[in-house]
């Protein structure tokens, strides 16, 4: 490995990396794994509350317990987002550990293409619920009507007068 820039507080060989990964990549892995037990602790939890209101409680509680619990369903999604963005830059930091004189071209594409991902299934997961989908899809019918505004009538399709359809086929007609 070449001269390690000024702003690097690590050394350039195997130490350095090690020491990149217990800094790094340990407390990452405790943060995704105490991460997905609260959630799992949390869903539990809701799960018996949602039974006990139902069982004391009427049906249209019942719905919007239904309608909480697949909210909630979306936060499982941090988790295993945060599993597949990190999970191949880990692998390939362990491998260049291991053998840091062998590059591995496909997990480094992966490692790099993963992690930039990550933003993109945040949005996905979170981004795309029910009301946002009707939130974009009203502000679309919006810039629509706005758009429409813009333009003259003339320019506007409009449908064929009966004498314009007439004097075009009098043209054909003509040689």
């Amino acid at each position: 490995m070449g001269h390690v820039a000024a702003w690097c507080w690590m050394e350039a060989g195997r130490t350095g990396k090690v020491v990149h990964f217990i800094a790094f990549y340990a407390p990452l892995w405790g943060a995704i794994l105490f991460n997905g037990v609260t959630y799992l602790q949390v869903i539990h939890m809701l799960n018996n509350a949602t039974r006990m209101a139902a069982g004391i409680s009427d049906h249209g509680s019942l719905s919007d317990a239904l309608t909480d619990m697949k909210a909630m369903n979306r936060w499982g999604y941090y988790p295993l987002i945060l599993i597949g963005s990190w999970s191949f830059s880990t692998i390939n930091r362990i491998h260049d550990i291991i053998q840091p004189d062998h590059k591995i071209l496909w997990l480094s594409v992966l490692d790099i293409g993963m992690a930039a991902l990550m933003g993109l299934f945040n949005s996905i997961a979170y981004g795309l619920n029910s009301s946002v989908r009707k939130t974009i899809h009203e502000r679309f019918d919006l810039l629509w009507k706005a758009l429409r505004r813009c333009f003259p009538e003339e320019v506007k399709a409009k449908k064929p007068t009966r004498s314009e359809v007439t004097s075009l086929k009098m043209e054909d007609q003509h040689p």
